[in-house]
């Protein structure tokens, strides 16, 4: 007997029921795009990771050839300070990418 009741009970909510089911699916594409969004974000955000990651062993890199060179230059008598020197120390790509502006050298 429970079992005629509950398909009383469904077949009586058959609006109800079709109108749940289609919120269902509303949720369940609503669900599906999060994902996608999260999934384009991950991959961006890795992106700019191993961007801002490459930048920062660039500037690693330069500041280390820029120490050797005044090392190098130091080591055979040249005044550091002097403008010749500067400029054989910091290269036109640092000068441009703004990475390092020696004082007093445009």
């Amino acid at each position: 007997m429970s079992s005629k009741r509950k398909i009383r009970l469904i077949s009586a909510d058959t609006w109800r029921i079709r109108r749940l089911e289609e919120q269902a699916l509303l949720k369940h594409e609503e669900v599906i795009q999060l994902r996608d969004e999260v999934c384009q974000l991950r991959s961006q955000y890795g992106l700019q990771v191993d961007t801002l990651r490459l930048k920062s062993d660039l500037d690693v890199a330069m500041n280390s050839t820029h120490k050797l060179r005044i090392q190098i230059l130091a080591s055979l008598g040249c005044d550091i300070a002097e403008a010749q020197c500067l400029n054989a120390i910091f290269t036109d790509e640092a000068r441009k990418a703004r990475l390092f502006q020696p004082i007093g050298v445009s």
